[in-house]
């Protein structure tokens, strides 16, 4: 995976993305402590599809709707394609609730079907959902929703099952996240939630990573493959890292058969001092590659906010903001970045164009 940074050949990329017919764009927006990944798909017939994957906490959601209103979807005009929920935990759900308050429409809501009582979700949210989403279903693995221009994306893992049939059984609502793969052309980036990569011997003594959580990543990375979605030799272009850069994530299996050229994660200042997220375990160990399990070369690791400065957090990823990834027909991509960002950072990075990036 070839990287292009600013410098004599900007002027060259800037032309091949000027000229492409149709582009998807990826917004990895920032809510803090949570997730909220929104996608136009490519133009077709002067429309675009839109999906909205996760909404944070609640006291951020007024932001999901000013980054909408600021891409041009209006409150009270705007219809989103899709909305799906990777499980019941409050910062993926919450900022729906204030989206949908705002007078957002739904045409198809998608969730994990998890059995936990959640109050908030079962009494609040999912009452609203019902009132405003014309179709409401639980998403399994193999589920295709189509962008536009061939670009699709995914379901690989839903509640524990997972592509190809494969069933997890007694799952934490971490675990039971929803996983989407998104595609067009050539470029493939994955999203799961809190999705966990479990605690075995051979990752812990190489990564130092130690969680509770199952590992199903593993078991999914073998599936994915199987299954034809991931080659063995290329992996994909981004991975949006799984329970914002925990140590329940992203173990050396899953970073390996992934291989992804650009990591991103969505972490926030206004985390719990509980968290600590991002785990120097999980940037420097697994992501930059430092650890001898890991066998790929280093990510590049954007995200969201800083952090809290604590022990076990890691100050390595460039901190941007909102991320913007734009893909064309292809599969080459770009990356920009908003810079706006909670507290300060000694190393964040400008807003605006940051990279240029070719397909595997």
């Amino acid at each position: 995976m070839n990287m292009v940074i600013k410098g004599a050949v900007l002027s060259f990329f800037l032309l091949l993305f000027a000229g492409a017919s149709a582009q998807m764009t990826i917004h990895v927006i920032n809510v803090g402590q949570g997730n909220c990944v929104f996608v136009e798909g490519p133009k077709v017939d002067g429309k675009r599809r839109t999906l909205i994957f996760d909404g944070g906490k609640s006291e951020r959601s007024y932001e999901i709707v000013d980054y909408l209103t600021r891409l041009g979807y209006m409150p009270d005009k705007t219809v989103i394609d899709y909305m799906v929920v990777s499980h019941k935990d409050a910062d993926h759900f919450e900022g729906f609730m204030g989206l949908l308050s705002a007078g957002y429409d739904i045409d198809t809501f998608y969730h994990s079907g998890s059995d936990k009582v959640q109050k908030d979700y079962d009494t609040e949210f999912i009452p609203q959902v019902k009132k405003l989403a014309r179709k409401l279903y639980v998403m399994k693995p193999g589920y295709s929703m189509k962008m536009g221009d061939g670009a699709v994306i995914t379901c690989m893992v839903s509640g524990g099952q997972l592509i190809g049939g494969e069933v997890i059984e007694d799952l934490s609502e971490n675990d039971k996240s929803i996983g989407l793969l998104f595609e067009y052309g050539d470029f493939e980036f994955f999203s799961a939630g809190d999705l966990g990569g479990g605690k075995f011997a051979a990752d812990e003594k190489c990564t130092n990573r130690s969680t509770s959580q199952k590992n199903i990543e593993s078991s999914l990375l073998r599936a994915m493959q199987r299954e034809r979605f991931i080659e063995r030799d290329k992996g994909i272009e981004v991975l949006h890292v799984s329970h914002h850069g925990s140590e329940s994530s992203t173990n050396y299996e899953f970073m390996n058969g992934m291989s992804p050229a650009v990591a991103v994660i969505s972490v926030g200042q206004n985390q719990s001092t509980t968290y600590q997220h991002p785990r120097i375990d999980i940037v420097e160990r697994v992501l930059m590659a430092q650890a001898p399990c890991i066998t790929v070369p280093p990510a590049l690791v954007l995200q969201t906010e800083e952090g809290l400065d604590k022990g076990k957090t890691s100050f390595e990823g460039l901190v941007v903001g909102d991320i913007i990834i734009e893909v064309d027909a292809s599969g080459d991509y770009k990356i920009s970045t908003t810079g706006e960002f909670e507290g300060t950072s000694t190393d964040s990075v400008p807003p605006g164009l940051w990279g240029e990036f070719k397909k595997d």
